[in-house]
């Protein structure tokens, strides 16, 4: 693992993480715009980041997020983690609602249908995901939910 990629699981165990989602989010969301959905700023510690476009679960109003994804072949897993918060991030809630949505990763976008993984999809899943950032069972550990996890496949 490289220097750079250890710092970012270092930052992402940090329970001051989400002290930096002030400056983080909207640093993202520039370049996000500057260079096409290309680049986030996860991409520099080797995190894969992905846009998750979605219709809102109450206004169908379009949606957009940047989030870290986990990839799995052509497929991409989504963990509902929101920073370690005790919120569902809202996301999450658009997804169940609208399963029907588009993913950007690299600057390309695919057509996906989502669903919200359970049992033992969800544990196999959730293996994969932790594999990936291990962070994620910090979080869980943390909060008094279950962080909804979702596979997409192609549409």
């Amino acid at each position: 693992m490289s220097y750079i990629r250890r710092l970012a699981d270092r930052v992402g165990h940090s329970r001051h993480l989400k002290k930096l989602r002030p400056i983080v989010v909207p640093f993202d969301r520039f370049l996000d715009k500057r260079t096409g959905g290309r680049w986030a700023l996860a991409d520099i510690g080797g995190v894969p980041m992905a846009r998750l476009h979605v219709r809102g679960w109450k206004t169908g109003e379009p949606r957009t997020i940047t989030l870290l994804y986990v990839p799995r072949g052509d497929d991409v897993i989504l963990v509902g983690s929101n920073w370690g918060g005790d919120k569902h991030p809202m996301w999450t809630k658009n997804l169940i609602a609208n399963p029907d949505c588009e993913v950007t990763i690299k600057g390309v976008t695919t057509k996906m249908r989502s669903h919200l993984a359970t049992g033992a999809e969800r544990d196999q899943l959730w293996a994969e995901a932790i594999d990936q950032w291990p962070a994620y069972q910090q979080y869980q550990d943390n909060v008094g939910r279950e962080l909804r996890l979702f596979l997409l496949t192609a549409a």
